[in-house]
């Protein structure tokens, strides 16, 4: 499908792909071809950014809330799930590029919801095109002190192990057991391996996509170069639309520090804060009770 073809896709609805509430397209881009899951077109758009190592089917757990009131549209991040590979590619304005295009396709302003990288491209599109977004949920992006000290976390060890499986052809069962038995803290307290923090079915779903993922997605997060060429946290300040952002807990896993997440707040021109008191990176999964209703009660109000 070409660019002029996705604007009548994104327009009008599904038209192909398998499931009955969501269609994938395949859309092609200056330099990608990314795979797009269009749901039904119930209301006004709503686009979903899946974070590093996901697909759009990490956004299951709100799926079901929002379908009867908004059109969804979410897109597999280049090298993620059915959208191309570009090795050498993967620095946080390659993704933007991606964003802006795909929301030119789109007739009316968005809601933007991201988690963690997509989070961080929900702000940039949004200082960026504000024309095109009428408001953004900014599921606990990564502060740059945070990256800036990624090789002092157990986030470190678990990326490399995750660069090592992507793109394998075994099967997930395999995976999961190998990505399970990562060890992401050995220290006095002693050995923590993944699956002593996260339950099976977490981790099985990781190593799904760890299947289809492009291992060098990882090499510019591990080599502490991936946001060359932007300016956070600045870029917030020229965030002007509503703006919820959800902040995990440091000491649970998330990756956006209280005095950061406050830092955010200082910097928007309308933001809405809800901490996560011990609910680590994935909220949407960890707390779906707390963040749908913090999700349904902010769009609602807009």
């Amino acid at each position: 499908m070409t660019v002029s073809g996705a604007a009548a896709s994104l327009s009008q609805g599904p038209t192909q792909g398998p499931g009955p509430w969501f269609r994938e397209h395949d859309v092609a881009l200056a330099d990608v071809t990314l795979r797009v899951a269009i749901g039904p077109p119930n209301g006004d758009p709503f686009v979903w950014i899946h974070g590093v190592g996901r697909s759009w089917r990490d956004a299951a757990p709100l799926l079901s809330a929002l379908l009867p009131r908004w059109s969804i549209i979410a897109p597999d991040l280049r090298g993620h799930g059915g959208s191309s590979h570009t090795p050498g590619k993967y620095l946080i304005r390659d993704f933007l590029g991606d964003v802006k295009v795909l929301l030119q396709q789109i007739d009316r302003p968005a809601v933007i919801y991201g988690h963690s990288l997509g989070a961080m491209l929900a702000a940039l599109v949004a200082a960026a095109c504000p024309d095109r977004v009428r408001a953004i949920i900014a599921e606990d992006p990564p502060s740059p002190a945070y990256l800036e000290q990624l090789h002092l976390t157990p986030y470190e060890p678990l990326f490399r192990a995750m660069q090592r499986l992507a793109g394998s052809t075994r099967d997930v069962s395999a995976i999961a057991r190998e990505l399970g038995d990562v060890v992401v803290r050995n220290d006095a307290a002693g050995v923590l391996r993944l699956r002593d923090i996260r339950d099976g079915a977490a981790i099985r779903f990781s190593a799904r996509w760890l299947c289809d993922l492009d291992p060098t997605v990882y090499t510019p997060i591990l080599e502490r170069h991936w946001r060359d060429g932007l300016e956070f946290p600045e870029v917030w300040s020229r965030v002007r639309c509503p703006t919820l952002l959800l902040a995990g807990d440091e000491a649970a896993g998330g990756m956006l520090p209280a005095a950061d997440a406050r830092d955010i707040m200082n910097r928007l021109a309308d933001g809405t804060l809800i901490d996560f008191p011990r609910v680590g990176h994935q909220i949407h999964w960890l707390a779906q009770e707390a963040a749908l209703r913090a999700v349904l009660g902010f769009v609602e109000s807009l």
